[in-house]
């Protein structure tokens, strides 16, 4: 049985998405997001800005750990 080397060593590659950091990063992300679309400057405001941004932080983290 012959089996296709490239198509193992992509399947390897591909761990990112078993990471939890990178789904805690797309959890926090989108569940804030929606946050920036509050019309006033509130703490509501700010806190979707900061969770944003560590959400796409770790997100960032993850992706810069790939081995491509």
């Amino acid at each position: 049985m012959k089996v296709n080397i490239g198509l193992v060593k992509g399947m390897i590659k591909m761990k990112w998405y078993k990471s939890i950091e990178f789904w805690i990063g797309i959890i926090i992300m989108l569940a804030f997001f929606q946050l920036f679309f509050v019309p006033t400057y509130d703490i509501m405001w700010w806190s979707g800005l900061v969770s944003t941004i560590v959400g796409m932080v770790l997100i960032l983290n993850v992706i810069g750990k790939l081995k491509i």
